[in-house]
This record gives C-alpha cells, structure tokens and sequence, in this order.
C-alpha cells in the first residue's frame, strides 16, 4: 500500500505545482501541515494555516496574522504556493502536507506590507529544560529523551524557524550538569558545558506543573544580554508552543529588519 501511495503522489503533483525544492536556502518558505486525505479540497482547506506559519516563521512575528494585508493574502494562499508533497499516513490515518512556497512571493509580501523580515542567519540556541511534574522525578530533557517533550520542543522551534539543540546528556554532561543546575540557572556551570555544542545562545528552562496548569519559566541568554520569559499552558504541549513563541519573537526583535525584504530572484 505504501508504494502506490508514493506512485500516486507522484503523480498528482505535477498537475498543481512544480517538483518541491529541496535547497538549503528555502527552509524558512516550506512547513508541513497533517492532512486526513491527498484530494484537493484537503489541500486547499489547509494552505491558509500553511501560508500563515511561513509568513510567521519568515518574519518572526508572531502578531503579523493581525495585518490587514496579511489577512487578505491568507484568503488566497493558493496563489504563493510554489511546490507541495505529502509523506506516509501516521497511526491516525493523517498525511502530511509538505507546502512550499514562492520565496520571491512571501519577501515581496511582507514588504507591502511593511512587516520586517527574519533572515537565515538565526542564532543556534542551546536549551537545558528541566521538567518536573508531580509523583516524578524530576529531568533534563536531551534528544533521546523518551517522552514527547523533546519532540515537542523541536517540532516548536521547526514551526517557529528557530535553530534549537538539546544536550545529548552522555557521561560529559551528567559529569558537569545536573537538574539543580537548572533548577538554580547556574549559568557558569550551564555556560561551561555548553560549549562543547557551539550555540550561539542559550535557554535555561523549567517546566512543571502547578494545580491543573503547566507553567515555563525561562532565561534566554544572548552574548551579553538576557531575557526572563515565562509561559503557562493547559498541557506541555501548549506552554512548550507558548515558550518558543516568546524566544523566536524576542530573538526577531533583535535580528529582523526591514531592508532585507528586498524580493529575491
């Protein structure tokens, strides 16, 4: 079944869009959105959502969505759509819509406009995350952390464009860095072990759960400055999207601007 699947998706794709790029450098114009079918009503009941997390990522602005012109430009999402795929069904039947969209389109219109434009050179951000809930031990969450929280942090920080690590917690790590480490956002300690990842910044985060909310509080730390952000959510799912919305937006008020709107060829 999986093979016919993959033939007839070749075959479709060729009658609305041109072969998907797959160039380092339009990352930020492509993202990926579940679908239940690969009919065009499916497709085009979803490109809104698409178009409006590229027009996020590509700013870095999470409030753009409220912008007249944006709002318009959503109506008409077909219109910017340059390429699309799908991959395999999940265990809930789901596609997913692999959208991509016309980089010289978007840049032209976030210069209309006036939104400023987050380039690709986005610093890489190294994220010691403490998560504790009740009755648990608390963790650092690393990349072959088993539960959804890893998953959770990198398909945010995809969403958002953000470069986001995890530290792999081996023998180096447990040796210099542990859960009061970041309970106490030792900075020297977390600094130090940080650089054997060559970020360019680094997110000290504890996520736990207080009554029936879940709660983030969190220390981005750039050079020489820092921001404390914090977040709240009804599931980790929900304040881990809520956190990487304020880092990604913070970061953008740093690096965005707008003479980099310039469309390209």
């Amino acid at each position: 079944m999986k093979s016919i699947l993959i033939v007839l998706s070749m075959a479709i794709i060729p009658l609305f869009a041109s072969p998907v790029f797959s160039e380092e450098k339009d990352w930020l114009y492509e993202t990926k959105i579940p679908v239940t079918s690969q009919l065009p009503e499916a497709r085009t009941a979803v490109l809104p959502q698409a178009l409006a997390q590229v027009l996020v990522k590509t700013s870095g602005d999470s409030k753009i969505l409220s912008n007249s012109e944006i709002k318009l430009a959503l109506k008409n999402a077909n219109k910017w759509l340059q390429a699309f795929s799908y991959t395999s069904a999940d265990e809930n039947h789901r596609y997913q819509l692999v959208a991509h969209f016309s980089p010289k389109a978007v840049n032209h219109l976030l210069q209309e406009a006036n939104i400023a434009f987050w380039g690709e050179n986005r610093p890489v951000v190294l994220a010691w995350v403490e998560y504790e809930t009740p009755g648990q031990v608390a963790e650092i969450i690393h990349t072959d952390t088993p539960n959804s929280m890893a998953s959770l942090l990198k398909d945010n920080a995809d969403r958002r464009g953000l470069p986001l690590i995890l530290p792999m917690m081996d023998f180096t790590d447990m040796n210099q860095v542990g859960v009061n480490d970041i309970v106490t956002k030792s900075i020297p300690v977390l600094s130090q072990a940080a650089k054997r990842y060559a970020s360019d910044a680094m997110l000290i985060v504890r996520i736990f759960k207080q009554q029936k909310d879940y709660s983030a509080t969190a220390t981005l730390i750039l050079e020489k400055d820092q921001w404390d952000l914090t977040a709240a959510g009804k599931t980790p799912a929900k304040v881990i999207a809520a956190l990487i919305d304020a880092v990604a937006d913070d970061l953008a008020g740093r690096y965005a601007h707008n003479e980099s709107t310039t469309p390209t060829e």
